[in-house]
């Protein structure tokens, strides 16, 4: 049996992002009597202590029938209310709320044709989806979700208008590690987020660009050949999961992404890199560039860039190593 202590983070990343218990045992090899303790040890909520947490009140109740009967869906009520789709529609049948058969209620619209067409936008945000997004699914619906910071929420109404989405967009706060942040240990946060109920986009995202469910420890780099395809699409895994502070760039992901995009730096950048994919741990990979080198891949990416899709945080960040300041 492996060493737990060596495994926790490991353990903890793949619960607090969504995976499941046996494929968690499989992974890394132990048992259930072992992952909750360690859940317990750095005071973090099983998802049914979340669902008690979840309890709602009478005027949460009578919003979410009255949301329900002005043309809203399952899926983006349970995202606002932040429970499970099912406990809605216990909710809708209690109160004596006739359902709509599932994949027909919605009344928000998008471009679900936005990732067949070869665009830079699609590049772009199929690859700021790759590093910040998710797709879930069950047997009557694929949803395309994205959920970030608070003090980002302006990029996803880029994002909506990209596509010409209808949806809303959420705020929460989420409690201690149970979030998508990177650190098991992280502090409260505020997320916005926007969930959009297309099969279409889903199936094209996963043909296309490789992105599936579970895709953290899975994802392969995209079918692209095109340069610029290409810089649109690494610019938004940068700016999604990367980091740019000081004279420094780092981009995080799979070691086979990490090694695509060391490989497409060199090629199309002029950066002739002897630097190596780093070890994140046993999955998880990061490569890195400073100074000069970080310098000539920035301008690659950043420099004349449409600001309908970069990040403007990350984009002033690039700005100060391109300029030296």
């Amino acid at each position: 049996m492996v060493e737990l202590i060596d495994n926790e983070k490991k353990i903890i990343q793949m619960y607090v992002d969504g995976f499941m218990g046996n494929d968690i045992y499989k992974e890394c090899n132990c048992s259930r009597n072992q992952v909750y303790p360690i859940l317990k040890k750095h005071n973090i909520k099983t998802r049914k202590q979340l669902r008690y947490e979840n309890l709602l009140s009478d005027s949460s109740i009578k919003n979410i029938c009255e949301s329900y009967k002005s043309g809203g869906n399952y899926g983006d009520i349970a995202d606002k209310y932040h429970v499970e789709e099912t406990r809605i529609k216990q909710i809708l049948i209690g109160n004596g709320i006739k359902v709509k058969p599932r994949g027909k209620e919605s009344i928000y619209t998008c471009n679900d044709n936005f990732f067949r067409e070869e665009t830079e936008g699609a590049a772009y945000w199929s690859g700021f989806i790759a590093a910040d997004g998710y797709i879930r699914s069950n047997q009557y619906s694929k949803r395309l979700c994205i959920e970030i910071s608070t003090k980002d929420i302006d990029h996803l109404y880029k994002f909506k208008d990209c596509l010409n989405a209808t949806n809303p967009i959420f705020t929460r706060t989420r409690i201690g590690c149970n979030d998508r942040n990177k650190s098991f240990n992280s502090k409260d946060s505020k997320t916005c987020s926007i969930s959009i109920n297309s099969k279409r986009l889903c199936e094209d995202l996963c043909s296309i660009y490789n992105i599936s469910e579970r895709k953290t420890l899975t994802l392969n780099p995209p079918n692209l050949s095109n340069e610029q395809m290409i810089k649109w699409y690494i610019r938004g895994m940068t700016d999604g999961d990367g980091s740019i502070s000081g004279n420094r760039i780092i981009w995080y992901g799979t070691k086979a992404i990490c090694e695509w995009i060391r490989e497409k730096i060199i090629l199309f950048a002029g950066t002739n890199t002897e630097s190596l994919v780093y070890t994140q741990g046993d999955k998880l990979f990061k490569f890195m560039l400073g100074g000069l080198k970080a310098k000539n891949s920035i301008d690659w990416l950043y420099v004349n860039s449409d600001e309908k899709c970069r990040l403007e945080r990350k984009y002033d960040g690039a700005m100060n190593i391109v300029n030296g300041v």
